[in-house]
């Protein structure tokens, strides 16, 4: 190991006694290694790298013939590194990098999540100064958690930790608040929208509606009041039942007549950016507040294990410009942003039944209309009052 660092030769001597010219190296106190004999008159061996220079006196005392094979150890090494400076310039930007990269936070990790968004929790961090790319936090993470914690009400308790450049949280979520309904208290099943009755079910109670009547929202559709033929007074009871409905949605949308696009302005710079495993070490200043990256090349400036990256182009400067949109975009346009809207407003668990849409065009405007009718469910259980 230190004949490594301190470096070492391996030599070939030639001459017609070359165990001469060993047995004075020997005394005149140079280390040898590996002596072996590769011909009748030819032998080689390993030395340290400092101690070349005093054989030359001693090989012309002795008729014989020294030259280098082969060089090694860490000082021809580092000489050999020297030579390339693209990779020891990398193996420094790399360091740097290293370095700067541990003061980072560099992936967020949530845990725990069911009811509240990942998404939530990541700008509830985000706001507390904890995100990708961020400096280490300075204040402390209890503080973190607790702007966390505080950001939504389903939060019950929230942990934050940071394990090296990774930063985790743990969340807890409230549990739901389930209320159960008494089924011995009297209810009504009522519509929650308005709608066309397509299928009812009573269950428990009087049906008052029937297949094809137009409710309207808070109407009884099962009644929990039961008359009976046998008594005076009507039994009250607890109403089930499933209603099905066809219910109408509708969007409206009115069409821009002009489009804002963005357009060169004929100005473009020369662009270089500098990465180094995906990281931008370097990139050029573009003062233009709009422009767009044309003619990118990619080229590897070293081939080591984290090459060294240098991408060219041209920064085209970009400027907002509004050109007239022609009838046929305008009715398109009304058209999917009205059915947008429309579906917007359908619920997830309701069934597409039809889609109507129709083009209004007046003042000069153009206007869209969607209708979609669906089929679902629109029974509520609600208690009767006393």
């Amino acid at each position: 190991m230190w004949q490594l660092i301190r470096g070492y030769v391996i030599i070939h001597i030639s001459g017609r006694k070359p165990e001469r010219l060993l047995e004075r190296m020997r005394e005149s106190g140079i280390a040898l290694r590996g002596v072996r004999q590769t011909g009748p008159y030819e032998v080689e061996a390993s030395i340290p790298a400092r101690a070349f220079r005093r054989l030359h006196g001693i090989a012309r005392k002795t008729r014989c013939r020294v030259h280098i094979v082969r060089r090694r150890g860490l000082p021809f090494e580092a000489r050999r590194l020297f030579r390339r400076p693209a990779l020891w310039i990398t193996a420094l930007l790399v360091l740097g990098l290293m370095i700067f990269s541990s003061t980072r936070v560099l992936c967020v990790r949530v845990d725990g999540t069911d009811r509240v968004p990942e998404a939530l929790v990541l700008r509830a961090l985000r706001e507390n100064g904890v995100y990708v790319g961020a400096a280490k936090p300075e204040k402390d993470l209890r503080s973190i958690a607790a702007g966390v914690r505080g950001y939504d009400e389903r939060i019950a308790w929230a942990e934050v930790e940071l394990h090296g450049v990774i930063a985790t949280v743990t969340i807890v979520e409230k549990e739901r608040d389930i209320v159960l309904a008494d089924d011995d208290a009297p209810f009504d099943v009522c519509a929650v929208k308005d709608g066309v009755i397509t299928s009812i079910e009573a269950y428990d109670g009087t049906a008052l509606v029937s297949v094809g009547d137009a409710v309207q929202a808070g109407d009884v559709l099962i009644s929990g009041t039961v008359e009976l033929p046998e008594k005076e007074e009507p039994l009250v009871v607890h109403a089930h039942g499933r209603v099905t409905a066809y219910v109408y949605y509708f969007g409206e949308a009115v069409a821009d007549t002009v489009r804002t696009e963005l357009a060169d302005t004929g100005n473009s710079v020369p662009y270089r950016r500098l990465s180094v495993c995906g990281v931008t070490v370097f990139e050029s200043a573009v003062t233009y507040e709009t422009c767009e990256i044309r003619g990118v090349r990619t080229r590897t400036l070293t081939d080591c294990m984290l090459p060294l990256l240098l991408c060219t182009g041209t920064a085209c400067e970009q400027a907002e410009t509004e050109t007239a949109v022609s009838q046929d975009e305008q009715k398109q346009a009304a058209a999917v942003e009205a059915e947008q809207l429309a579906l917007l407003r359908v619920p997830k668990d309701a069934a597409i039944v039809e889609k109507t849409s129709r083009i209004i065009e007046e003042d000069g405007l153009v206007r869209g209309i969607v209708g979609i009718m669906t089929e679902e469910s629109i029974g509520l259980e609600k208690e009767i009052a006393d």
